[in-house]
């Protein structure tokens, strides 16, 4: 019932993100508790908890550094001070209670529209968390700028208008970046592919870049005066079309035919300059053909015979392993995102290594709380030993000694990333590069001497005395080298450049590594010796994650190419380009050289952050305006909405660092507003909802109303629940008012109660539930002069489920799901109802394509007590146009609330079958049907990926006796007791709802029915 099912969603919302009354889903897990801790700035409070304060320093330098720099452009002034949430780990980060979604390894932060929140992880490295903070903070003022503040200002704003994915995330992405190598590669690769859309279809990664690319191609052409004006008027029209007339004099169409123009003009002379990554080496991998878009993490093995890599062709990440020689089809090593101690590979900072001998391989994996190495057979895929470190927030890039002996790793820890030593055989580690400064990649010299890794320590060392850093200089990393205690540190290239992936070449004197130094990520030649240096690759499209066997002269890399991720080998690296002396920069490197940060916009000054110590805090050369860099700020004047900022003595100490203050719970509105849907029970049904949490997401508390005159009439839900622990917690109270026309005239029904649910996740993937209530059942009849009927009960129920399924499309793609329930009320009076159930709900999806699925489900139930639970079978949820097989009187409407509705069983109708106990087996093969549907009449309609189903449904509910099967009058054998229909049907997303339609026949084995015509709406099982 949908009203059931409204009232689920409204208790999910209240309770928990982890929790899904009655349902699945997997789980978000708090395995400390955090003690939280904030600091101010002008505009900003930042949030932190244990070993965060460094990374808050930071976070607070940035932040003031964006405002100034956004405002002045956009020429905006904050309405409300926002709030900065930072977490050591992206692990922590993915548990947050600030978000009903599990925040995958892709999510680097994100930003609240009604909390004026902003949420991120220090991910290990300096310019990927100032960018991350930039970018959200971009976000944050935008909203301010076009909604204004509050969540009633803001969803008013919204229902009015929404920001254009590409313009919001475009915008996010310039005002952070402006432009670089990275971004410009992008856009190279989808102009010269042909694949970058028009303005209006900018999506995905595009919505990113594109839009990015388009703002910076709008500055350019037209001067950083038309992307403030785009936001002045865009904010007042509130119609992208109709700004875009009015700023540019053209539409999006017309805008998006010069755009491109002058994409082509820049990017198709590359096309004669440059190679593509296929003309320097061989893909082994083809993204197209598998329909995937990540290949990367390539590993030679020592000999280079085979080569392991991480691929996402099947919809989940898994490591392959595939021949060098023979072109034998690459196998499945490990998979992922299925079991707790696979939740996550790391795919956005990938590291595969072989054992000296190529019998095992080691990689980085999320396995629960924290991250772990793992060493796997290189054969048979079974894990051999494992290392996790508690004290690390992160582990990443291992890199097996040529002795077999240590593993190095990057890891991280409050907020610090250094080279660890992994040594096998005493299962310790040591810390390599103890300091501030974020160390990546490790690599080993063949003879084990050495270790070589990226570094951006140049970046501090290379300003004034007192380590000043420059924004724009955060990406600026070199190669370093240090003998294998760490000892000897040598900085090795020098540029003021993105140099990166460093590996050795079959001798310690010889190392290759990654450069963007011409605007294209290409592939150099060092000799550690001479200094000799020089460019083996000039690549159309850039080479990342180097790897090369020890044996022979294989190379092997990634490339960003033809809209996805490919590896790329080379048996004979150095003879293709020997002669290769220099490379021709980009334009967009002639354009900017190494000042691609600087906006043209002479108004923006530097300025010292604020008179915290030089030593803590080398942050002076951010951007910020006049009263941050003095630590005070005027009280005249001031547009900031919420009062809450403490004068500058308060937020800075006498030795001008942050003073730290504890969190107390602060609560406000997250929501505020109306839900509905249909039923064919209930009909539409509609709620006002209202949901306040504190800043945290640790409390929770939500109201429901539909009032209709007075309580007695009225739906009433209140919950509260408490979610900073394992253990997450939550109670509701109820009243609910229901209308009954029967034969003897209208029935009301009062269902009033209240309940408390307890949930623990053993993992990601698996749970257990208590849900203890109370109900009353109050049932009167409103014309005629009845009994009133009154019924109590006491559920408990306990349940253990699982989920490891991931979404395609319109419903589960691969995976298993179960739920299996112990439901009862005990018999604790004779008023009492009692009774006792066993509920098992069991769903395997098994891909078949990376489009289509078989789709399997087994259900059964048994219940008994006086008063058992009644098992209704037939028909299908939300089903539009329903049908009854059976009415229902004033015996059974009471019962209707102690039973479960069983589908689907398509064919037929509700009530079909009623019974104590009942099993249903489901299967359906979901596949494409209709990739574009345009129609011009009887109305212009386009629609996208219509999926199809062929389907068979066999179930029966029943008491105490069952025949499966009896003999007709003519000898044939012929289902009884037991329903069984077939069908086909399709799904399709109409946007605001997702349409199923089924043709169904019912078959006993002997006759077939003809096929009844169903709609429903909503997801597949």
């Amino acid at each position: 019932m949908l009203k059931r099912l409204l009232q689920v969603i409204f208790f999910g919302l209240v309770l928990s993100p982890g929790v899904q009354a009655q349902g699945f889903g997997q789980n978000k897990i708090q395995y400390e508790y955090q003690n939280w801790q904030y600091i101010q700035s002008k505009h900003y409070d930042i949030y932190f908890y244990d070993g965060g304060l460094p990374a808050a320093e930071f976070a607070a330098a940035v932040a003031e550094s964006a405002y100034v720099h956004i405002s002045e452009v956009v020429g905006f002034k904050m309405q409300a001070r926002t709030v900065i949430i930072l977490y050591n780990s992206h692990n922590d980060f993915e548990e947050t209670n600030l978000s009903s979604q599990i925040q995958d390894e892709s999510v680097g932060g994100f930003t609240e529209f009604f909390k004026n929140r902003v949420t991120l992880p220090y991910d290990g490295s300096a310019e990927g968390f100032r960018h991350v903070i930039h970018h959200e903070l971009t976000h944050a003022l935008q909203l301010q700028f076009y909604y204004g503040t509050g969540p009633g200002s803001i969803i008013t704003g919204i229902t009015g208008f929404m920001l254009p994915p590409w313009f919001a995330e475009g915008s996010a992405e310039y005002f952070s970046r402006r432009w670089d190598s990275e971004s410009d590669n992008f856009i190279r690769d989808a102009v010269l592919a042909n694949y970058l859309p028009p303005i209006p279809n900018l999506y995905g990664f595009l919505a990113y870049k594109g839009g990015q690319a388009f703002l910076y191609w709008v500055e350019r052409k037209y001067g950083i005066g038309k992307i403030a004006q785009l936001n002045q008027v865009l904010k007042r029209r509130k119609n992208i079309e109709e700004t875009f007339k009015s700023v540019f004099g053209m539409t999006q169409l017309e805008m998006t035919e010069v755009w491109h123009d002058d994409m082509k003009e820049e990017y198709w002379p590359e096309i004669a300059a440059r190679q593509k990554p296929g003309d320097y080496a061989e893909a082994i991998t083809d993204h197209q053909k598998n329909i995937n878009f990540v290949n990367n993490s390539p590993a030679l093995s020592p000999d280079g015979s085979r080569l392991a890599y991480l691929s996402d062709n099947n919809g989940a990440f898994y490591i392959h392993v595939l021949s060098t020689i023979d072109g034998e089809k690459a196998r499945k090593l490990i998979g992922g995102q299925k079991e707790n101690t696979l939740e996550e590979f790391k795919w956005l900072r990938p590291g595969i290594s072989w054992s000296p001998d190529g019998s095992e391989i080691v990689f980085a994996a999320k396995a629960g709380q924290n991250d772990a190495l793992y060493i796997v057979d290189a054969t048979s895929g079974k894990k051999r030993k494992r290392l996790v470190q508690p004290q690390l927030n992160g582990m990443w890039s291992p890199a097996w000694s040529p002795d077999g002996s240590r593993i190095a790793f990057m890891g991280t820890r409050k907020g610090q990333s250094d080279i660890y030593l992994w040594y096998l055989e005493k299962d310790s580690v040591t810390n390599l590069t103890n300091d501030r400064y974020s160390d990546l990649e490790p690599t080993w010299s063949p003879n084990g001497s050495k270790i070589a890794f990226t570094s951006d320590r140049s970046t501090f060392q290379k300003g004034a005395s007192d380590g000043a850093l420059l924004v724009e200089s955060l990406d600026n990393t070199d190669i370093f080298l240090m003998a294998s205690d760490g000892s000897g540190l040598r900085q090795i290239t020098a540029d003021l450049f993105t140099d990166k992936s460093p590996v050795f070449y079959h001798s310690s004197d010889t190392l290759l590594f990654v450069s963007d130094r011409n605007g294209i990520d290409n592939i150099y030649f060092h000799a550690l010796s001479s200094g000799e240096e020089r460019p083996l690759t000039n690549l159309i499209s850039g080479a990342n994650q180097l790897t090369c066997s020890i044996k022979n002269q294989r190379l092997a890399f990634t490339s960003f190419h033809k809209g996805g991720y490919d590896i790329y080998l080379s048996k004979t690296p150095f003879t293709i380009n020997d002669t290769l002396k220099s490379l021709r920069p980009t334009a967009f490197r002639k354009r900017s050289g190494i000042n691609f940060r600087d906006f043209p916009d002479g108004g923006l000054q530097e300025a010292d952050s604020t008179k915290l110590s030089k030593e803590n805090r080398p942050y002076r050369k951010f951007v910020f305006d006049d009263d941050f860099k003095k630590g005070t700020f005027s009280e005249k004047n001031n547009l900031l909405a919420e009062n809450t900022e403490l004068p500058s003595d308060k937020r800075l100490s006498l030795n001008g660092k942050f003073i730290k203050r504890a969190y107390t719970p602060k609560f406000s509105l997250d929501y505020v507003g109306g839900y509905g849907g249909y039923d064919p029970f209930w009909g539409v049904q509609g709620y006002t909802q209202f949901i306040v949490s504190d800043l945290m997401g640790s409390h929770r508390i939500g109201v429901g109303l539909n009032i209709i005159r007075d309580l007695a009439n009225s739906d009433l839900v209140i919950g509260w629940s408490y979610l900073p622990r394992r253990w997450d917690i939550g109670t509701q109270v109820f009243h609910f008012s229901n209308y009954f026309n029967t034969g003897q005239g209208i029935e009301r029904l009062e269902h009033m109660g209240g309940q408390m649910n307890f949930q623990y996740p053993f993992n990601r993937f698996r749970r257990f539930e208590i849900n203890l209530g109370y109900t009353y059942l109050r049932e009167k009849n409103l014309v005629y002069n009845l009994p009133v009927k009154n019924t109590k009960a006491v559920p408990l129920t306990v349940s253990l489920v699982s989920d490891n399924t991931d979404f395609r499309f319109y419903g589960p793609y691969s995976g298993t799901r179960y739920r299996l329930s112990l439901f009862g009320s005990p018999d604790v009076a004779t008023d009492v109802l009692s009774f006792y159930t066993g509920l098992l709900d069991w769903r395997h999806y098994l891909p078949i394509t990376r489009e289509s699925n078989l789709a399997l489900r087994l259900s059964a139930g048994y219940s008994s007590g006086r008063n058992p639970y009644q098992f209704i079978l037939g028909g299908l949820d939300n089903w539009l146009n329903y049908k009854f097989a059976r009415g229902l009187d004033r015996i059974s409407i009471t019962d209707f609330y102690f039973s479960q509705l069983t589908t689907p069983l398509r064919g037929y109708g509700y009530y079909e079958q009623v019974g104590t106990r009942f099993f249903l087996v489901n299967a359906e093969f979901r596949f494409p049907l209709v990739d574009y549907l345009i129609m011009r009449f009887p109305l212009p309609l386009w629609i996208t990926n219509i999926r199809g189903a062929a389907f068979t449904d066999i179930g029966s509910a029943w008491n105490e006796h069952f025949r499966g099967t009896e003999l007709s009058s003519t000898g044939g054998r012929r289902l009884k007791d037991i329903a069984m229909s077939f069908g086909w049907g399709f799904r399709v997303n109409l946007g605001v709802f997702l349409l199923r339609m089924d043709a169904a026949w019912r078959s006993d084995l002997l006759k077939t029915s003809k096929p009844d015509y169903l709609f429903s709406i909503g997801t597949d099982f």
